[in-house]
């Protein structure tokens, strides 16, 4: 008689594993993060030409909304549920770099436009 089958492992829907799914899907968020803190700069730096000042400011309004929502990013966390607001924000963000996308390939970025795009997407969670 087989014993029967031992299922120490919790897995996704019975088909991935989760943990390597999560280092996976880490992986990738820090990945993209990383990315942005180097695209970013070079957008600014080679594709418009601006001065290592504005390089600076660019960066500043890249991170500086993420400290300044910080503790309404709390308030809402606590009170809203997780699934349908990270779904709405996610949505938002790619729209977001979709739209950056087309005024790029447009020919029609400008340092203004770049440092909104930064100071919408630095508000995103990051942690």
């Amino acid at each position: 008689m087989d014993p029967a089958p031992r299922h120490d492992r919790k897995s996704l829907f019975g088909i991935v594993p989760e943990l390597p799914l999560y280092y996976v899907l880490v992986g990738l968020y820090f990945f993209a993060f990383g990315m942005q803190f180097v695209l970013f700069p070079s957008l600014v730096a080679f594709f418009l030409g601006a001065t290592p000042a504005g390089i600076g400011v660019a960066q500043s309004a890249l991170s500086a909304p993420m400290f300044c929502l910080l503790l309404f990013g709390g308030l809402l966390a606590e009170r809203a549920k997780a699934g349908p607001t990270l779904a709405k924000l996610h949505l938002a963000f790619a729209f977001a770099s979709i739209a950056l996308y087309f005024i790029i390939a447009n020919g029609a970025l400008t340092y203004i436009i770049l440092i909104g795009y930064a100071i919408f997407v630095g508000a995103a969670p990051h942690s």
